[in-house]
């Protein structure tokens, strides 16, 4: 209880330090100029949803790393989109640096349009709350060369864990290795939100190094701060179509604090809740990865509890 009173107070007080701080970042880029950075807004809000589809999965059974393949038959509102994007494969990870127990964090899809391109989906946590009370803020090296720069410790643990599985079998490779053996994959989108988000943002950066021949797009919402100014600078150099959705009252965008040593990665694309009288007013719905989406296309709903009047 008292570590969620300090995770609380630590929220407040930082909202009302960073309440004249306009922008999360650097390098915005306009709503409707994203397909000049590699993705439309309804594929945007399409990727989004995938990762709606991983936190359902991960809510309805928290302590199973290794779910059945979503289906149109169990997610028939995404049954469109289900014949988009085939899972091929479970994201795991482990939450802390020693624990035995494997998480679900999302998936691999191959792109029904194109087997040549892969998507890699990850889910982050619940809520800004729970963001807060497990980030780390220390800057340690991503690898051991320098020029790689330095990403923020907790995030690091999680993507080093991360090995890919599937429901009928209990093997696992890591993740990278597997990226490291792809040779017929043209492009690879990595898409999370929140925690997930700066997973991502390691992931991308990641498969630039393993995957030569291959390009690299990232979409993010909601991501905080990953790494420091070396990181950013090497992430640019690798990754030219980079988008980072950022809903203007969202704090964790925000964090850890540039006076840490961290910079954002580009390009930012804001939008604002703030401006939907229908949405309510709190840290969480800020943060929601629905509110990100109905922002983009008011067909995707709010939460219930993010929505006024409910």
């Amino acid at each position: 209880m008292a570590r969620h009173l300090i995770a609380a107070f630590i929220i407040v007080f930082l909202s009302a330090l960073l309440s004249s701080c306009d922008k999360a970042g650097k390098y915005q880029i306009d709503l409707n100029d994203t397909a000049n950075f590699g993705f439309t807004k309804s594929e945007i809000v399409n990727l989004g949803r995938l990762i709606l589809i991983d936190y359902a999965l991960f809510e309805a059974e928290p302590r199973q790393a290794n779910p059945s393949f979503p289906t149109a038959s169990s997610f028939p509102r995404e049954a469109d989109l289900l014949k988009q994007f085939t899972p091929i494969a479970n994201l795991q990870g482990k939450d802390k640096a020693g624990s035995q127990r494997q998480e679900f964090y999302g998936h691999i899809w191959r792109s029904n349009d194109s087997s040549s391109t892969l998507v890699i989906s990850i889910r982050g946590t619940s809520g800004a709350q729970e963001w807060i009370d497990e980030v780390k803020f220390e800057l340690v090296p991503f690898s051991d060369k320098a020029t790689h720069g330095q990403v923020e410790l907790g995030f690091k643990e999680i993507f080093s864990s991360f090995t890919l599985a599937s429901p009928d079998s209990a093997s696992a490779i890591s993740l990278n290795d597997y990226l490291e053996s792809l040779h017929d994959i043209e492009t690879l989108i990595v898409v999370g939100h929140s925690l997930g988000s700066s997973l991502a943002t390691l992931t991308a950066y990641s498969a630039t190094q393993l995957m030569a021949s291959t390009s690299v797009k990232s979409l993010t919402f909601a991501s905080p701060l990953t790494g420091d100014s070396a990181f950013a600078n090497a992430y640019h150099s690798n990754i030219v179509d980079g988008i980072r959705i950022v809903n203007q009252p969202d704090i964790v965008p925000r964090l850890p604090l540039p006076e840490m040593g961290y910079q954002h990665v580009w390009h930012e694309v804001e939008v604002s809740s703030l401006e939907q009288a229908e949405t309510v007013n709190s840290v969480a719905c800020y943060h929601s990865l629905n509110t990100y989406l109905h922002l983009l296309d008011s067909s995707v709903e709010l939460e219930p509890s993010c929505r006024l009047g409910k």
